[in-house]
């Protein structure tokens, strides 16, 4: 929901603009204002924002790196979750709203209540994707290769694998 407000937002931005440029286009050619100053800085300011937009979707920041497939998981313990794919990897990245923690004490921020507030996160294995989630808890995929993970968690009453590989 909240990306789909934000595209929404963006594309009324875009049209805004460009109705403000052509619509006062005879206006700035009537007092004589360097239009090409100004259709310049609006082409600026397009750039800007769709860069902004790609940032934000992570296209340009390194952001979710979605496995090929991936099995739909229900989170009930997300930090229990993390600790043991943290364990099971053998070189653990856990990057959350994008930036990288490597602190799991329970004064640290991979906590239930830290994860739950959380927009991005995401457990590597290396390069590799284990798990993660984007917007919300209940979004969390689980890799195919590491639907082992996913078994042993849902064994234990932390999550429940909400149907196959996709």
């Amino acid at each position: 929901m909240r990306r789909a407000v934000y595209w929404i937002g963006a594309l009324l931005l875009i049209i805004a603009l460009i109705v403000l440029i052509f619509g006062t286009a005879a206006f700035i050619e009537e007092h004589h204002w360097p239009f090409n100053q100004i259709w310049g800085g609006f082409l600026l300011l397009l750039f800007a924002l769709v860069f902004f937009i790609l940032r934000r979707q992570g296209t340009f920041s390194g952001g979710m790196t979605m496995p090929g497939k991936a099995v739909p998981v229900r989170p009930k313990n997300y930090r229990q979750i993390a600790l043991y794919a943290v364990s099971r990897a053998a070189s653990p990245v856990v990057l959350m709203n994008r930036k990288r923690v490597e602190d799991f004490s329970e004064a640290g921020p991979v906590t239930q209540k830290g994860i739950r507030g959380c927009r991005d996160f995401e457990i590597l294995d290396g390069g590799a994707s284990i798990l993660g989630f984007h917007d919300h808890p209940d979004e969390m995929w689980v890799a195919e290769p590491y639907v082992a993970i996913a078994e042993h968690c849902a064994a234990q009453g932390w999550m429940k694998i909400e149907g196959p590989a996709s």
